[in-house]
């Protein structure tokens, strides 16, 4: 693995630790504020911070007079693709958190695991046999933590997981597309604008939004929109330019195993013996797809020494 690609697994597993974190926060939100206010407030909060970023880049680069290229049209048009799948994620996925609790959540989105490397399939890119196990592994640990009471039991709260791990398949194939040519920065502001855009009608439709209930659900919205949404999604736009789609996804995956450990400790949730399990196997599945067959590994180092 190359230095780019090792920084970049680094910085990803930072954001799978942020949003693993996170689904606590969306539970504790969840109890006191609906579903469409949580996500618009969470969305314009991660908009506003990155628009800081955005904002300061440009003075910087004004006053050093760096000029900047970057693909303006690809810019607007794929973070309004990306804003429109985020949305709908994660108003799923909110919903799945409400009915279904956060570790058996996080464990039920994270089957973009696999739908991510199917859907890769039909861009011409291809799996290595490490990766083909990893995915096994992977959706093992996703079933094991369905079973309750030796029984598969599918929810609408499942369904609705399901569904958003659909939608963030489609965010993650759409940045593994646009972020390769357009400044993350910019494309991440577009995204969350599209996000809150989106929601802010939603929110009054079929919201209920109040001062009070927002009051007391600022300590997550923050925690939500700046460190969920802000950073984490704009640390995995940053990796997605060094590392495989289907690792990434793999990856990714770990918010699930940080989700059910701080659903533990602060939420005091149980789990069954084989939910734990399928922690475990997550972990197996994404150290199977760090690895390199020989072939593929002596075709790298040959283009590093090149």
């Amino acid at each position: 693995m190359n230095t780019k690609a090792f920084v970049s697994e680094i910085l990803l597993i930072i954001a799978t630790i942020i949003w693993g974190l996170g689904f606590t926060f969306q539970s504790i939100g969840g109890k006191t504020i609906d579903v469409f206010s949580i996500t618009f407030f969470r969305n314009i909060i991660a908009a506003t911070f990155i628009g800081l970023i955005v904002l300061g880049m440009f003075i910087y680069r004004k006053y050093k007079h760096i000029e900047q290229n970057d693909d303006k049209k690809s810019t607007l048009i794929g973070g309004c693709l990306i804003g429109v799948s985020l949305v709908v994620s994660m108003i799923l996925q909110q919903i799945g958190i409400n009915i279904e609790g956060v570790g058996k959540s996080g464990f039920i989105t994270a089957l973009y695991v696999v739908f991510v490397p199917i859907a890769s399939l039909f861009f011409g890119k291809k799996l290595n046999v490490y990766v083909v196990i990893a995915i096994v592994f992977a959706l093992t640990g996703l079933y094991l933590v369905n079973v309750t009471e030796n029984q598969f039991k599918i929810s609408w709260g499942t369904v609705s997981l399901i569904a958003c791990s659909l939608t963030y398949t489609a965010q993650i194939m759409l940045i593994d597309h646009y972020s390769k040519k357009c400044d993350v920065f910019k494309l991440a502001f577009v995204q969350f604008l599209t996000a809150a855009i989106i929601s802010l009608p939603l929110m009054f439709i079929f919201g209920n939004p109040n001062i009070e209930s927002i009051k007391d659900s600022l300590p997550a919205i923050l925690y939500l929109g700046i460190g969920s949404s802000g950073i984490a999604f704009t640390l995995q736009m940053i990796t997605q330019k060094n590392v495989n789609v289907t690792v990434l996804s793999i990856t990714m995956s770990l918010e699930s195993v940080f989700a059910i450990i701080f659903a533990l400790i602060i939420l005091h949730e149980k789990h069954t013996y084989l939910q734990y399990i399928g922690c475990g196997t997550i972990f197996v599945a994404v150290i199977l797809s760090q690895l390199t067959p020989k072939k593929k590994l002596h075709e790298s180092n040959q283009k590093d020494i090149q």
